[in-house]
């Protein structure tokens, strides 16, 4: 497919690998979701993870690892309880 399609989709990663998405997000958003999920006074995720175990993985380095995992379920758990309490 060398000379049909584009290099960048030549050289993408496999299909299903979100780790680059989600990397990219964190660098891009980094501001907000430090606001957002770390220095809001009432975040829930705060009861159930250490600030101190997720701070590493919010600068959005590569490669992949645990916290980066832990730190997407934080954020995605987070926006899940305020959007509940929103509906309310």
């Amino acid at each position: 497919m060398r000379g049909l399609l584009p290099e960048s989709v030549l050289e993408s990663d496999p299909v299903g690998l979100l780790g680059g998405l989600f990397l990219r997000g964190i660098e891009l958003n980094r501001h907000h979701v430090m606001e957002l999920v770390f220095r809001h006074p009432r975040s829930d995720w705060a009861r159930y993870v250490e600030r101190s175990w997720l701070e590493p993985f919010a600068s959005g380095t590569p490669p992949i690892e645990l916290g980066h995992t832990i730190l997407w379920r934080v954020i995605s758990y987070e926006l899940w309880v305020r959007h509940l309490i929103n509906r309310r």
